[in-house]
């Protein structure tokens, strides 16, 4: 029998890392909404932590400058569109 998790990439791994899962809990505490919403005016729970440039493009994995918080609606319009490869938010 096959298990779910052996079908995906290791790069997924750390995503279920303890040092992942304890930044992104310190960031989304401190980021609670999402930033997209708010630099649109909006005011809308964050629910992903994301990475503005991906790991695998060299993307530091627990700097707090490559991360964001976003609704499930942004992140997903963000991976829709493919911007991933370009560092997003303002500095």
């Amino acid at each position: 029998m096959r298990r779910y998790n052996d079908s995906r990439p290791t790069r997924h791994d750390f995503y279920h890392s303890t040092v992942w899962r304890k930044a992104r809990g310190r960031y989304k505490r401190l980021h609670p909404l999402c930033e997209e919403c708010e630099r649109r005016g909006r005011v809308v729970p964050a629910d992903v932590v994301h990475h503005k440039v991906e790991i695998a493009l060299g993307g530091d994995p627990l700097s707090f400058d490559n991360l964001e918080s976003l609704c499930h609606s942004c992140h997903n319009k963000i991976h829709r569109e493919g911007a991933l490869k370009t560092p997003r938010g303002g500095g």
